[in-house]
Formats: C-alpha cells, sequence, structure tokens
C-alpha cells in the first residue's frame, strides 16, 4: 500500500510537472502570436540583398527628329520600353501625341496610335518609325520662327509605368525658309 501511494504521488507529480511546461508553453506561444509586428518586412533580392523592382513597363521616347521635305515636315521617333514587363496594348492602343507650343501655349496637335488593343511590347521592345506633320498644324505657325515641338507617349496616363514623368521628348525646329 506504502508503494502504491508513493507511486501515485509520483505520477500526480509527473502529470503536475508536464501540465505546467505545456501551460508555461502555450502562454508563450500567445504572447508571441499578440506581440505586434515591429516593422514591414519588403521583398529583398536575395542575390543583391536590395528591394525587388516591381515589374512593369516604361514607355520613353529615347530619339526624335523633325526633317524639312519637299511635301512638308516630317517627325522620326523612336520609343523604347525601358521598363521590367511588356506592354499590354489595352483597348486605347500606345499614343503618341504630338504639339508646337509657342510661349507656353499650345498651338496645334495630333494624335497617332501607335500598336492597336491586344499588341505587345516586351522590355527593350522598340518603335521606331515616322509621321507627317499635318498641313492643319503647319498652318498655325509663322515663317522663320523657332517652335518646340512636343511628343509624348501615353499622355493620358492609362498604362501603369515604372515612371510615369519620362514620356515627353521635347524637338526644337524652324518652321520655313
Amino acid at each position: 500500500m506504502k508503494k502504491m501511494l508513493i507511486l501515485t504521488f509520483m505520477l500526480h507529480a509527473a502529470i503536475f510537472s508536464v501540465a505546467q511546461n505545456a501551460d508555461s508553453l502555450f502562454q508563450r506561444r500567445n504572447k508571441a502570436i499578440k506581440q505586434p509586428v515591429s516593422q514591414t518586412m519588403k521583398p529583398k533580392n536575395i542575390i543583391k540583398n536590395q528591394p525587388l523592382q516591381e515589374l512593369l513597363p516604361d514607355l520613353v521616347i529615347t530619339r526624335a527628329s523633325i526633317s524639312k521635305t519637299s511635301t512638308g515636315y516630317i517627325v522620326n521617333y523612336t520609343i523604347t520600353n525601358t521598363g521590367t514587363a511588356p506592354v499590354k496594348v489595352n483597348i486605347n492602343g500606345i499614343r503618341l501625341f504630338g504639339r508646337v507650343k509657342d510661349n507656353g501655349l499650345e498651338m496645334s496637335s495630333s494624335y497617332i496610335k501607335l500598336l492597336q488593343e491586344g499588341a505587345l511590347l516586351n522590355p527593350g521592345g522598340i518603335i521606331d518609325n515616322q509621321f507627317t506633320i499635318s498641313s492643319s498644324v503647319l498652318n498655325t505657325l509663322a515663317n522663320g520662327i523657332q517652335y518646340k515641338y512636343y511628343l509624348t507617349v501615353d499622355h493620358i496616363n492609362d498604362i501603369p509605368e515604372l515612371n510615369e514623368t519620362n514620356n515627353t521628348f521635347e524637338i526644337n525646329f524652324r518652321y520655313g525658309y
């Protein structure tokens, strides 16, 4: 009987000890869960230990010029997707907006639709083309005067890009003569 009492006492002590450890472990676990996160973690580039760059296109006019021909003025341009993702062309297409400004006033403009809905312009992809400035635009200009012609790709900013501020290219040209 004495042995049984000792064994029962030892069994109760062991159960009590296990229960205390489990309760302590449970409290630590709940405390860890309830603690607020002190800072938001941003994903890091494992190789360079830098924040990951967002995957978006970036349309940039990398070259543009105006040439006088026997039939008018031609704008030559190159647009490059310098971003990290392709441009998925929506219903508006990719549009080029050209305009002449004089003393800060917009005198005339024209729109050119470059790519149709559903087209894709991959990173590093280029659009290299030209168009003729319409006679209605040229009729607003005075001979011999220096003008600024502005080309803007995605002028309504409906294509999400890495940089929305690098879409305009300025060309100086003299009209006439």
